[in-house]
């Protein structure tokens, strides 16, 4: 499916040339990397991790969400999104759904991977810089609590943005 949706729109990326991925749901295998250095990206940012690094055997570069445990830095394994048994033991708080429920307290986080001289790596959605009247944007998100989403994140956003230095994800 990788293959054929790239190949598809080969006219959008030759004109476009981005060289970042990010699967859908942050949800990718092993095996899609050498299909993404073959189309000339040169970094993937679908997994929740804690470094910054080189994926084995390809060109690419692993720039993962951030996510941290109580207990050390989260290994970057493929696939690893948002699942139970990676909920249980790590706090993905790079996600767009963190930023909804931890608002400011993020900036603790972000913090604490500083400290280690380790960039957080954050993402939101477009929809959470909006404010939706009726439930037909958020139908696609069934297994989120819609009310998360539906929280406006806009002074959460500027609070971040005053406290922190961000750079585009390539730039890492």
């Amino acid at each position: 499916k990788l293959l054929s949706d790239l190949s598809f729109s080969k006219n959008f990326l030759r004109k476009y040339k981005p060289v970042g991925f990010r699967a859908p749901r942050l949800f990718i295998k092993k095996e899609f990397f050498p299909i993404l250095s073959d189309f000339g990206f040169t970094y993937d940012s679908s997994i929740y991790g804690g470094r910054i690094e080189r994926i084995p055997g390809t060109s690419l570069l692993e720039k993962p969400v951030s996510a941290t445990t109580l207990f050390g830095t989260v290994k970057n394994v493929y696939p690893q999104n948002l699942v139970q048994s990676f909920l249980r033991l790590s706090i993905p708080y790079g996600s767009g759904f963190m930023i909804n429920l931890l608002q400011k307290k993020m900036q603790d986080f972000i913090n604490y991977t500083n400290r280690q001289k380790i960039p957080a790596i954050v993402f939101v959605h477009p929809w959470q810089l909006l404010s939706y009247k009726t439930d037909e944007s958020l139908k696609t998100m069934i297994h989120i609590p819609k009310r998360l989403y539906r929280r406006r994140i806009n002074e959460t956003l500027e609070f971040l943005l005053a406290k922190n230095k961000f750079v585009p994800l390539g730039d890492l």
